[in-house]
């Protein structure tokens, strides 16, 4: 009797959780609803200019879609977080009754129902690729989701946050010229390590900031794990693997 009844609270309290989690879902779905339709037609443009036909050059329009398509599904990632604020004086979701867990289900469910996967499946899904590259570019466009689901938590306002990485690009970019310009020569690092440096990059250290950020709600260790993500952008720019593993993820 005791037994029935303990599964039976379980259940309900497995139902009440997934129920949070569908309310959110569909708060944000609704609140969102224009710059979705907006990235549909942008899903479907893309869709429409494709020709997998190979040897062939890239037209304007098309690539000009493409990058319209990643810069705004990045955005709209980022709103989505932003729906919800996890840091600053708007974070009023702590005093609702719903969990951390709860709140990071419910946007990592939107992300990957409606961005990532249609992200992957409309730009990166081709019939002839083989099954390395299909490995390489599901990896990519699922730790771009990551990093900027992780990047927005650590911000109040998604303009910050898209703030933070035009400057990162930039800096990066204008170090890479400066080694180039300067004749400066990549540390050489075995690709163990490189694919070690990279993992961390995309996938562990994001999905540690979202953890620490939803669930332990640790917001005082952002900016030192912002750093450390930092370090790691750094290292990975002035190091080169020493070609003996053919996996890596950039």
């Amino acid at each position: 009797m005791n037994t029935a009844l303990l599964s039976s609270s379980k259940r309900t309290l497995e139902l009440m959780h997934l129920k949070t989690v569908v309310k959110v879902f569909e708060k944000d779905l609704r609140i969102l609803k224009i710059p979705i339709c907006f990235w549909l037609c942008l899903l479907v443009f893309n869709f429409i200019l494709q020709d997998t036909s190979s040897g062939r050059k890239v037209g304007v329009e098309e690539a000009l879609g493409v990058l319209l398509a990643y810069v705004f599904g990045f955005v709209l990632t980022g709103a989505v977080v932003g729906q919800d604020p996890l840091v600053g004086t708007k974070a009023f979701w702590k005093t609702k009754p719903i969990s951390g867990w709860e709140l990071l289900a419910a946007k990592a469910l939107f992300v990957g129902l409606l961005i990532t996967i249609p992200l992957f499946l409309v730009l990166n899904l081709q019939p002839t690729m083989k099954l390395l590259e299909l490995e390489s570019r599901v990896t990519t466009t699922a730790g771009l989701s990551l990093i900027i689901m992780a990047g927005a938590s650590l911000f109040q306002n998604p303009r910050s946050l898209f703030l933070v990485f035009i400057l990162w690009w930039i800096f990066g970019g204008l170090l890479t010229l400066a080694m180039t310009a300067w004749s400066i020569d990549r540390i050489v690092l075995p690709s163990n390590l490189v694919l070690a440096l990279d993992v961390l990059f995309w996938f562990l250290v994001p999905i540690g900031i979202l953890i620490n950020q939803y669930l332990f709600r640790g917001h005082g260790n952002s900016k030192f794990i912002g750093g450390l993500w930092f370090s790691l952008v750094l290292l990975r720019i002035i190091t080169i693997t020493d070609g003996t593993h053919p996996h890596s993820i950039l």
